[in-house]
């Protein structure tokens, strides 16, 4: 009788039905709460962003206002000819005094005129003469090397740029010669902080948010709002540089990133705004969704226990009389059945267990038919061409009158029928089974003129292993039709028949001939690894055979499998449990 199967754990349907119930009244609320929340959290970020885009677009404009603001002073300072003149000729003693006050006239009208600025520095290249302006007049700077202070790279734009000096901002105006454009002058305006502090606030909507702009080397000129890790603004930057502006928002961490720049690139600005922000927007619908969740959770609950009791109870009376069927007898109790559905269900599962009690031993015994009639009929098969081309070897040798030569082939022929025909013995020792083989292999020998030999390595212990009869001849016979029919070399087979720890025996053939295609390869251990193989005519029908018959007689893990390269041969590894015969058993796998 089958094995009687061990018996999982599960819930009553009692509590199935309760859990089902819940499942229904609250899974529906909880995916409509989820929809809602992705779908106001969505709708709140595409908000966002959406009203911090156009914000920054307006702060765009005012900040290219500013830098052209700035541009305007300079260049006013610039074409002045009194103020031009005055830097570009050489200084001497005589017009010291007319020069300072042209320049002075100029920088202080200049500061007077627009309340952003907080001083203006001159630094002229002829003379190296430094000064700095206030509104109370003008006084001399150290002297410094023009050539390194507010120094650009070569290839920008040096008409206006902002730089940070001694924690200060500057705008900074290189004035030039024309057409030679060399550098007379620099012109540096400290800029006073309210002003560009106002403009980077007006953007600012919320508390936690961080606004900052940097300059056209991606230097931080000023920082607005929360105090951001410098990590964090680091990062912000480094993308910043590398998308030139393609994006316009992106993400960096949780915050999102909103980015902008003035004309030509003078001013960039970026704000940093947390997602918490988002999420604030979105916390009334969610706490709304969570305290509905729990009410439907508690009706649920109450419903849920109610209905499982009454639905569950007939069927667990069913259970219990299904239950109490003999596993051995496959009889159910017999009693008077209820009238209504369940009623039903009891009297045919009555009459099913019988019927189920005559077909589990109808088709017990036919399995058993099946199986052993595959095994004949896998073991009968014979190669017809070897032994048509066995009679034309004995033939062809008669010719030559060589008489005890056929005899001897004639003799080894036999004792192969003998032995293939014998189907009382399913199964022989390995010891018989090469012992066969070696009636097969004289038989080669002698048609192919001794062009192939053959090297044995068996372990002792393997000898008396029980193998089903015929195996190991099909895969010979493969090395002879695939594997040295385009072989121009000696050929060479090997065979090696050993025993593992886990219990098995590994008998590995291999030949050196022309090998396998990969694909073909692939294809055919995919094959052999189906398991039970339906008899097909193909060119591997040996492997395939061998293989169905292993499984057949021991388990699904074990079989053929096979390597090769073309050119460098082919191995064959079989295997199989170990169970050896007679007095050998107490030394058996």
């Amino acid at each position: 009788m089958p094995r009687k199967k061990r018996r999982t754990k599960q819930l009553s349907i009692r509590w199935r039905i309760f859990l089902i119930m819940m499942a229904v009244s609250v899974i529906p609320i909880t995916i409509f709460t989820i929809y809602v929340l992705i779908s106001t959290y969505s709708k709140a970020y595409d908000q966002t962003i959406f009203n911090n885009l156009n914000s920054m677009s307006w702060e765009e404009d005012r900040l290219s206002l500013f830098s052209e603001e700035l541009k305007t002073s300079f260049y006013t300072m610039e074409f002045e000819k009194s103020f031009k003149k005055a830097i570009v000729n050489p200084w001497t003693s005589d017009n010291k005094s007319s020069k300072m006050a042209t320049i002075s006239d100029t920088l202080v009208t200049q500061l007077n005129n627009n309340p952003n600025f907080g001083s203006i520095e001159l630094y002229i290249e002829k003379g190296n003469v430094n000064i700095i302006a206030k509104r109370s007049g003008i006084s001399p700077i150290e002297a410094v090397d023009i050539s390194r202070l507010f120094a650009r790279l070569e290839g920008m734009q040096t008409n206006m740029f902002l730089k940070i000096k001694d924690d200060k901002l500057y705008s900074v105006h290189y004035v030039n010669t024309f057409p030679e454009r060399k550098l007379v002058a620099k012109i540096a305006v400290n800029l006073k902080d309210k002003s560009l502090r106002e403009i980077l606030n007006i953007i600012k909507a919320y508390d936690t948010e961080t606004v900052f702009c940097f300059n056209d080397q991606y230097e931080v000129l000023m920082t607005e709002g929360e105090v951001v890790n410098q990590d964090i603004m680091e990062t912000v930057v480094r993308k910043i540089k590398g998308s030139d502006f393609a994006e316009e928002y992106f993400e960096v961490g949780d915050n999102i990133i909103i980015s902008g720049e003035s004309d030509r690139g003078i001013f960039h600005v970026v704000k940093i705004i947390p997602k918490s922000e988002i999420l604030s927007i979105v916390l009334p619908t969610a706490y709304a969704g969570i305290f509905i969740g729990l009410l439907c959770v508690i009706a649920a609950i109450f419903l849920s226990a109610l209905l499982s009791y009454y639905v569950s109870k007939p069927i667990i009376a069913l259970t219990n009389k299904v239950k109490n069927i003999s596993t051995e007898t496959l009889i159910i109790e017999q009693e008077e059945y209820a009238s209504d559905e369940i009623g039903i269900l009891e009297e045919h599962i009555a009459s099913f267990v019988s019927q189920i009690k005559d077909l589990i031993q109808e088709e017990y015994k036919t399995k058993l038919e099946a199986k052993s009639a595959q095994i004949q009929a896998l073991q009968a098969q014979i190669n017809p061409h070897f032994l048509h081309n066995t009679l034309q070897l004995m033939g062809s040798v008669s010719l030559s009158k060589d008489a005890r030569k056929v005899y001897r082939i004639a003799s080894a022929l036999s004792d192969m029928m003998r032995y293939s025909m014998d189907y009382e013995m399913d199964f022989v020792t390995i010891a018989e089974e090469l012992k066969h083989l070696e009636n097969y292999l004289f038989i080669q020998k002698e048609r192919y003129y001794d062009r192939f030999s053959i090297y044995y390595e068996v372990e002792d212990m393997a000898k008396n292993c029980l193998i089903p009869k015929l195996l190991l001849q099909p895969i010979i016979e493969n090395s002879f039709q695939h594997g040295f029919k385009h072989s121009t070399s000696n050929w060479k087979l090997w065979v090696h028949v050993y025993l593992v720890e886990e219990g098995k025996v590994h008998i590995n053939i291999k030949d050196n001939g022309s090998g396998i295609d990969q694909e073909e390869l692939l294809l055919l251990n995919a094959e052999l690894k189906k398991g039970y193989t339906t008899l097909k005519i193909n060119k591997h029908i040996g492997l395939i055979n061998v293989n169905s018959r292993i499984k057949l007689h021991f388990s699904d893990d074990d079989g053929i499998t096979i390597r090769s390269e073309l050119g460098q041969g082919t191995e064959v590894l079989l295997v199989f449990d170990g169970k050896r015969t007679g007095g050998n058993d107490e030394d058996g796998l």
